[in-house]
């Protein structure tokens, strides 16, 4: 579930505070609440929204959707893997850093 995903993102990036998420997204947080919960269906305008606050592509969204529903997979296997994205994009950031260093030296 869609929704279910948004919520383990959310917790894979510090739990953030849901009023300031939905206020950064331009919606209020019984609205966030309920799409987590699965209550609601999320439009692509919001959707695209809470993927740039989040730092993550919508393609990516999807997937570990498609991935938890394909494969059963329970909470804990898909926040590991959201973590994990996180941490492969930060080592890939500092590969960058580097690189640019040495450009300079």
């Amino acid at each position: 579930m869609l929704g279910n995903i948004l919520r383990l993102i959310r917790i894979a990036n510090d739990n953030k505070n849901i009023k300031d998420i939905a206020k950064e997204i331009g919606i209020t947080p019984n609205y966030l609440c309920d799409l987590e919960k699965g209550n609601k269906r999320v439009s692509l305008k919001i959707l695209k929204k809470i993927a740039l606050f989040y730092d993550m592509p919508l393609s990516q969204i999807f997937l570990f959707d498609e991935l938890q529903n394909q494969n059963n997979l329970n909470n804990q296997q898909i926040l590991k893997m959201i973590l994990e994205y996180y941490s492969s994009k930060e080592k890939e950031n500092n590969k960058l850093d580097d690189s640019d260093c040495i450009k300079h030296i």
